[in-house]
């Protein structure tokens, strides 16, 4: 059985790699955001 000692530590990334194209372009972020902070609004959720 392996010890917590005998594991790798964990690697610190300097850089965080290639970014990732967003999904939804601005606009339908803010949209959706939009939407969403009415619709809790009016649900009561904060």
């Amino acid at each position: 059985m392996q010890q917590i000692t005998d594991l790798e530590r964990t690697k610190i990334l300097q850089n965080g790699g290639e970014k990732v194209k967003p999904t939804f372009s601005k606009e339908e972020m803010t949209r959706r955001n939009t939407r969403l902070r009415e619709y809790m609004a009016k649900a009561g959720i904060d």
